[in-house]
């Protein structure tokens, strides 16, 4: 009678609790039914991978509807004992993981429709799915207990969907032990740190340390600054930052394309997510002292990204420096401390995250018919342009983009970073970051230069999937398009950094429109 009893309170408490968790509850028991529905075919033996595919976009979809139906984007509410947060920041956040998700779904089923789905993409699919459910309770953390066990749980999943396919590999053994190794040291860092801020605050929650904070800084003691390290060393590795980024480039080089894009978009969507979160609203009144830790790491990410990437030919390594060194130009924003510095690195993240979408879309659906393969490698571009235009303005425009070229959506992205590192009086760092985009420049030309003027001996003809080629290009439009149509306030913010006078402000006006223009008229005639 007693347990009856506790349980009846219990879920008297909660009960209004339970009500904004439904979309989550409702996805979590379809994901249940679909890894059962999953095991069964996978016993009798007789699955394509397309179907698969199929069911469980068509989960995601339901749960994105569950999200807007239920949820309401103006209230913000914690929930059971503050362990979790419904605001409207997390709800974003979970809109954008999904629909990354179900990008690279659509992506990887248009890939080879020969292709039948072995023993490792079943267990890719199933903790893929997993991994999305933790993913989106990530974003909705509140407390550091709820966040340590979400956190490791979608770290079991990354390690079981690398180790699926870094097996096969001739030193797969040693870069999957690499990765579970660093993985542990960086669970280690969380645990350790969330121990001593917990033993120096009596506290788990993100409002109550908050609180706690507020403190003057003589009462806090030697213990609580080495606990936000170490808590920010372990986000440094989840997120492949330097010195923690060693298992970056060969775990995404082993792994197929598919799980590339998956680690590299919607994985670091999620950790940054709950990282911002975590800066901005627990540590921020402990800026004074992690700003410098996030400036040096934010210079030599763009630093090790850049050199790397320029010595490579593999596109998977030089996705996984280029990756290290986007994580640099985001800490950039971040390290300002201000609303404004918050709000480039979000742009900037989200925009870095549909240009990857994009990228892998083409490379996901662009075959190399003589060696019956999806591209791996810069050289596998040459004669791109003689064999399909379409695709080669497609990669020209993603890597222009990627270089921060207007009028493509890379460099309002980065326009944004260094307007707030200006305002911040951070000129050192927003001198750094402007030098090493220019030099980047290098890397994007020079496949640029491959796939259209180098002309290989044995031409390779290019495949290209049809059923997806309209989804990729609405979305290409919008690279352009995103920075094409440039309120003339921002041109104004810029001709007064520069010292221009406002009579300029009419021919800017009238060669800007012109550009536009021109864009337009070079891309329509592709696209129809």
């Amino acid at each position: 009678m007693i347990t009856n009893l506790i349980f009846f309170n219990l879920t008297s408490i909660f009960q209004q609790d339970f009500l904004y968790i439904l979309p989550e509850i409702y996805f979590g028991f379809l994901l249940l039914l679909f890894i059962l529905w999953i095991s069964w075919l996978k016993y009798i033996g007789s699955i394509v991978r397309n179907s698969i595919i199929q069911k469980f976009i068509m989960i995601l979809v339901f749960y994105l509807i569950s999200i807007f139906l239920i949820n309401d984007f103006n209230i913000v509410k914690s929930i059971f004992n503050s362990f979790f947060l419904i605001d409207y920041y997390s709800i974003i956040f979970k809109v954008c993981i999904v629909t990354s998700t179900i990008l690279i779904l659509i992506f990887t089923k248009n890939r080879n429709k020969s292709t039948y789905l072995d023993n490792d993409w079943v267990g890719y699919i199933i903790l893929m799915s997993l991994a999305n459910f933790f993913m989106v309770l990530l974003v909705s953390v509140f407390d550091t207990l709820s966040f340590y066990v979400v956190l490791e749980g979608l770290s079991l999943c990354l390690y079981g969907i690398a180790g699926l396919f870094i097996r096969h590999l001739r030193k797969g053994s040693e870069v999957a032990m690499k990765y579970f190794a660093m993985g542990l040291l960086a669970t280690g860092f969380f645990l350790f740190g969330i121990y001593l801020l917990y033993a120096e605050t009596q506290e788990t929650s993100f409002f109550k340390l908050k609180q706690f904070f507020l403190e003057p800084q003589e009462k806090l003691t030697l213990l609580t600054y080495i606990a936000i390290v170490c808590i920010l060393f372990g986000f440094f590795f989840k997120l492949a930052a330097v010195p923690c980024h060693i298992w970056a480039a060969d775990v995404y080089e082993g792994v197929p394309m598919p799980v590339t894009a998956f680690f590299s978009i919607t994985v670091k969507l999620a950790i940054f997510s709950i990282f911002i979160r975590m800066l901005f609203f627990t540590f921020l009144d402990l800026f004074y002292f992690w700003q410098l830790i996030l400036i040096i790491i934010s210079v030599l990410s763009m630093l090790y990204g850049f050199l790397n990437a320029a010595g490579t030919d593999s596109l998977k390594r030089l996705l996984a420096y280029g990756s290290i060194n986007q994580v640099g130009y985001i800490f950039m924003g971040l390290s300002c401390g201000t609303f404004e510095g918050v709000q480039s690195a979000l742009i900037y993240l989200f925009i870095y995250s549909i240009m990857l979408i994009i990228l892998f879309g083409l490379l996901l659906n662009t075959q190399i018919t003589a060696f019956n393969g999806t591209i791996s490698t810069i050289t596998d571009l040459g004669c791109l342009y003689k064999n399909n235009p379409l695709y080669a303005w497609a990669y020209f425009s993603i890597f222009l983009s990627m270089g921060g070229i207007p009028p493509f959506a890379g460099f309002l992205g980065k326009y944004y970073l260094f307007l707030a590192a200006i305002h911040a009086e951070l000129y050192i760092l927003a001198f750094i970051g402007l030098l090493i985009s220019a030099a980047s420049m290098f890397i994007y030309l020079k496949i640029i230069k491959v796939a259209i003027f180098e002309v290989i001996s044995s031409p390779k003809l290019v495949y290209v999937n049809m059923s997806s080629k309209l989804s990729i290009f609405i979305i290409n439009i919008g690279l352009v398009y995103i920075a094409c149509w440039v309120p003339l306030t921002w041109i104004m913010e810029v001709l007064n950094i520069i010292g221009f006078l406002d009579s300029n402000l009419v021919w800017t006006s009238f060669i800007f429109d012109i550009v536009n223009q021109a864009v337009y008229a070079l891309i329509m005639p592709l696209i129809f």
